[in-house]
């Protein structure tokens, strides 16, 4: 059972994935059946300035090329061709990678030029077009700090999430990438927490905006009964990526005292510092003092 939170964010959705409490029921008519076609592509739609050596990667619903009834060949779940789709064909081999479809071509794109595609899928398809620049992609992308995290409880159920549960936003500044505006998918991962044995990727965005990025996840009352860290990955069109320099790590709801729980031993994510015990040790020596 998952809570699902999509909401606008500097300019693009945001969709995430949270697990609920196992007692929460998510109401039927919340449910949404799954459409079996490309949910987005890179580059972006209509983006200039692709570097020349950037596949194409077409993102489907989870689980989509795994699906035995729907029988998806990467082969033929693609088609790009030169200037649009009238033009050439483009050669190339396409391959799926968990749910990315990644189309490569035989020889790099020209510099300056259109191109365009169709992905295919069984409810519907999804055509695309960018033009390229005069470069290739050198490096992996910047990414600074991640600048905050709060939450908000939410006070009501609703489709998007159940009453007692969080909303956490995480706010970054906007990586550079030699690449075009759109290049970089941002991935939001609960690296730390009550709940958590492995990271879990719990947001994932692609954005056009060079502001401040926030993103935000749904977390279970369980999930932050105790401080938790975030970590931020940047991931560009060619496949670079880079990670924030350090997890932060904060209470999302008592608010930041606990900087280094993150750099403490493992097995214990859910204790606090002992700044009750030390407090209790000074007491009892300012004590023992004035006796003597």
């Amino acid at each position: 059972m998952f809570i699902v939170l999509s909401m606008l964010v500097s300019g693009a959705w945001v969709v995430t994935q949270s697990p609920a409490p196992a007692s929460a029921q998510i109401p039927e008519e919340c449910e949404e059946p799954v459409i079996r076609a490309p949910i987005e592509v890179t580059p972006a739609v209509g983006a200039p300035n692709v570097t020349r050596g950037a596949p194409i990667k077409v993102r489907y619903p989870e689980g989509y090329f795994e699906d035995p009834v729907i029988g998806a060949d990467p082969a033929t779940s693609i088609l790009v061709f030169l200037g649009d789709d009238t033009g050439p064909e483009v050669p190339g081999y396409a391959r799926a990678v968990g749910d990315t479809l990644v189309f490569t071509p035989d020889a790099p794109f020209e510099s300056m030029t259109r191109y365009a595609g169709i992905a295919f899928g069984i409810d519907a398809d999804f055509n695309f077009s960018f033009r390229t620049g005069f470069g290739f992609d050198i490096g992996p992308p910047t990414l600074g700090a991640i600048l905050n995290m709060s939450s908000t409880r939410i006070e009501e159920d609703s489709c998007d999430a159940l009453a007692g549960s969080y909303r956490v936003d995480v706010s970054f500044d906007a990586a550079d990438d030699d690449g075009p505006l759109g290049d970089i998918e941002y991935q939001l991962y609960l690296s730390r927490g009550p709940e958590v044995d492995a990271p879990q990727l719990r947001a994932r965005v692609r954005n056009q905006s060079t502001a401040e990025q926030i993103m935000a996840f749904i977390a279970s009352p369980e999930e932050v009964a105790s401080p938790i860290c975030v970590s931020v990955i940047a991931v560009d069109g060619v496949g670079n990526v880079t990670e924030t320099r350090d997890a932060f790590c904060d209470d999302p709801i008592q608010g930041s005292f606990f900087e280094p729980l993150c750099s403490a031993a493992p097995g214990a994510p859910g204790s606090r510092p002992g700044v009750p015990g030390a407090l209790a040790f000074l007491a009892v020596l300012l004590l023992v003092i004035r006796r003597r």
